[in-house]
């Protein structure tokens, strides 16, 4: 009995503590918002102008040189009807 009772007022405890914390994080997080607000509303802090597209050919190109680079294993499928 006296177990449970000293595990009721821990959890009690450990749950006012967090409670704590939580409201520590909500006003820490209204701040910045705050001051994310005054600043002139801007989100992105670094960016580079051009086509999207292009990162994707890049991207493409680097990998068909990796695979170039190495040994590619290809596996042929043949063309033949479905039986069931």
């Amino acid at each position: 009995m006296q177990v449970l009772q000293m595990e009721t007022v821990t959890l009690g405890q450990e749950s006012t503590e967090m409670e704590q914390k939580l409201q520590q994080l909500k006003e820490s997080m209204s701040k910045e918002k705050e001051e994310r607000g005054h600043s002139g509303g801007f989100r992105w802090k670094s960016g580079q102008r051009g086509s999207l597209n292009s990162g994707v050919k890049k991207k493409k190109e680097d990998i068909l040189q990796k695979l170039s680079a190495g040994k590619v294993k290809i596996r042929v499928l043949k063309d033949e009807p479905l039986t069931d």
